[in-house]
């Protein structure tokens, strides 16, 4: 089994698709990471606005707010905020990135506390905090747990989140390519025939051949993340900011979120989500494999069935149907948007984030064992 399996995986290795896919892959990574962290919201500034300073305000805001979430918290950050809006001139003030989008959250709905603040600039007066009226945590809709929310650095989690959003679906691009290759590639050769009167060829040699994609987009995967926490770390100055509550991640609207979890606890639930998706993902590409005898057609088709639930969400918009439609890794890869879905209640999804969440991952791996074991059975049974 060690001889067919290094055989299948030097075969695959050693294709010219494998090659190309590889050298591809890398490129778009580069773009990925150049597009995700260095034109973030946090570096996408113009050069003059980076002059101020912007970037050096960021880090100082979330290293000085560093801790319990609470109103005197949020009080201070925003006392600041208004203090500095008013008092240097716009022409020297860097846009505080931290801040801002705290006070989208707690500013009163019902005025401009801007153009009031841009008025009393005109006039030589500063409103205070008091005269602004912000909003108390219980004003709003965050979650309470029983201990308290967490604030810290959060733009560059929500960059990465996104980021490793973007990576899966290029793992999967991948693990599609190379898995449409397993049984189609032979089949096109017409070189089936003859493994299938070998000794093995219908035992061990379909085995490995099931195996070898799986092996080979998890691995791959795998290197992904490692550099992508690589270059994460690197534009996040380290590990700042994962103990910080997902909650208050306000470049995200999960307030409500009913999940006491932290940036870090979020991301490796992410990861986990994304690498039974992707098993699923194989599985079934491998089973439109042995269904073909065209690579092309077996890449087409499978590129086909990943993106089709995509494109159903703009035809079935409610019921049970769209909501299975956001069962797909295609709609729920986005971080956001997962944790949005799997917090909501509907027919399908009725239970909690961790109930909803496994009975995912349990339906994934279903479907991933599901069309290996089909696969093997039918392509075992094949008559030449």
């Amino acid at each position: 089994m060690k001889n067919i399996m290094k055989f299948e995986i030097d075969k695959t290795a050693n294709n010219i698709s494998f090659l190309v896919t590889t050298m591809i892959t890398i490129i778009i990574m580069g773009c990925i990471f150049f597009t995700g962290f260095h034109y973030s919201q946090l570096s996408l500034v113009e050069k003059n606005n980076a002059a101020k300073g912007v970037n050096d305000l960021y880090w100082k805001m979330a290293e000085e707010y560093n801790g319990e979430f609470s109103d005197e918290m949020i009080k201070a950050v925003l006392e600041e905020y208004i203090h500095e809006y008013q008092t240097i001139p716009v022409e020297k003030r860097p846009f505080n990135l931290f801040a801002s989008n705290i006070a989208d959250v707690f500013f009163p709905k019902d005025k401009d506390i801007y153009v009031e603040m841009n008025d009393a600039i005109r006039e030589g007066k500063e409103i205070s905090i008091d005269e602004v009226g912000i909003y108390s945590i219980k004003d709003t809709d965050f979650t309470s747990f029983k201990t308290p929310l967490k604030l810290g650095n959060y733009v560059p989690w929500f960059n990465f989140f996104k980021v490793s959003g973007y990576i899966f679906i290029l793992a999967s691009m991948v693990g599609i390519i190379i898995s449409s290759l397993s049984f189609s590639n032979d089949s096109s050769k017409k070189i089936d025939q003859l493994l299938f009167t070998t000794k093995y060829g219908r035992s061990k040699l379909v085995k490995a051949k099931i195996c070898v994609p799986v092996i080979l987009s998890m691995l791959i995967y795998l290197v992904m993340i490692i550099i992508s926490i690589i270059v994460f770390l690197i534009f996040n100055h380290g590990t700042s900011g994962w103990e910080a509550s997902i909650q208050t991640n306000f470049c995200m609207n999960l307030h409500s979120l009913p999940l006491e979890a932290n940036n870090l606890m979020i991301w490796l639930m992410t990861i986990c989500f994304y690498c039974v998706n992707l098993l699923a993902i194989i599985g079934i590409t491998v089973f439109i494999s042995s269904l073909l005898k065209n690579p092309v057609g077996s890449l087409l088709v499978s590129i086909g069935v990943f993106f089709l639930p995509l494109g159903l969400t703009y035809i079935f918009k409610q019921g049970m149907i769209a909501e299975l439609l956001y069962l797909f890794p295609i709609n729920n890869f986005d971080v956001e948007k997962m944790l949005s879905i799997l917090s909501s209640k509907s027919i399908i999804l009725s239970g909690s984030i961790l109930s909803n969440y496994f009975m995912i991952l349990v339906m994934a791996v279903v479907v991933f064992v599901a069309a290996c074991t089909i696969t093997y059975i039918r392509t075992k049974n094949k008559k030449i």
